[in-house]
């Protein structure tokens, strides 16, 4: 558990008629703040402390809460994670096996977009993001999470979410960076949903396809459905089969209508509508390179 910090209620007072009384408003609260004189955090850490004074929490309570509160801080920001029971990144005598893992994205089917990819199991769910991040093109710009389903919070693993320092900390069940492919992911039909961006709502399915020995060092991507890769903030899966069909269909429009779909999609010109959409092809070589530096960089 983490160091206990000393409760400032203590030896200042010992039950409840001894609890101090609270008059300093909220505005002067605030100029204090905008004077530098104390931080926000501060202010915010004491208007918390003057609710429960006024609210007749005796020392004892007090104490009991901000032992516990403190805990979770702790925890919430990374510290002291190797006590927390949901903690599942243990060192093992195991030797490593390779996930040959199936990405595929929901909502899209005819063509279905998905990529394959070899990963050992020894490898933790934040690094899966990263691969995953990697094989479609995406650019880590947004929250994501792993569930049974999709925003199941039963099964949520994820990073520690910034606003995660109270109660919404039990959103995340499982720290990504913590946490083991092989703790969810150790027979052939074994499946998971990385949701990002929870906006555009990028949903895949990710499902254990076969497991061998060990191979590669660092992931690999060895097949893929569907060459045009998700773009970022475009409008997920429903807005990328349109954008894959003008891709599929470029050849066969009117000039006419090549500009109407590049000015209301906000373009200069068809020109560069075109360009744009290229640019987002998905290369198998390109992509097993980027794999290959970013993890014998690490």
């Amino acid at each position: 558990m983490a160091k206990k910090r000393k409760n400032p209620f203590e030896d200042s007072v010992s039950h409840s008629d001894s609890v101090p009384s609270v008059h300093i408003s909220d505005e002067a609260l605030e100029l204090l703040s905008q004077s530098g004189i104390v931080s926000e955090e501060e202010i915010g850490h004491f208007k918390f402390m003057k609710t429960m004074v006024e609210a007749g929490i005796t020392p004892d309570e007090y104490e009991l809460f901000f032992n516990m509160y403190t805990h979770l801080a702790d925890l919430a920001n990374g510290r002291d994670v190797n006590s927390m029971v949901r903690t599942k990144k243990t060192s093992s005598d195991a030797p490593p096996q390779t996930l040959l893992l199936k990405i595929q994205m929901k909502g899209v089917t005819k063509p279905p977009m998905w990529r394959e990819i070899e990963i050992a199991d020894n490898l933790d769910f934040e690094v899966l993001h990263t691969v995953i991040q990697c094989v479609t093109g995406l650019e880590n710009y947004h929250m994501w999470q792993f569930n049974r389903t999709a925003y199941d919070n039963s099964l949520c693993i994820a990073p520690p979410h910034e606003d995660d320092y109270m109660g919404g900390f039990d959103s995340v069940t499982d720290i990504a960076s913590e946490t083991l492919l092989s703790d969810y992911f150790k027979n052939v039909g074994d499946k998971l949903e990385y949701t990002y961006d929870f906006g555009d709502n990028w949903i895949f399915t990710v499902s254990v396809k076969k497991i061998v020995e060990h191979k590669s060092p660092y992931p690999v991507c060895t097949a893929f459905k569907s060459a045009l890769n998700p773009l970022e903030d475009s409008g997920g899966p429903w807005e990328y089969e349109r954008y894959r069909q003008d891709l599929d269909e470029w050849d066969t429009y009117t000039t006419k209508k090549r500009n109407q779909i590049a000015r209301d999609l906000g373009f200069d010109s068809a020109k560069d509508f075109y360009e744009f959409l290229q640019s987002h092809i998905f290369d198998l070589d390109k992509t097993n390179s980027s794999l290959k530096v970013l993890f014998t960089s690490r």
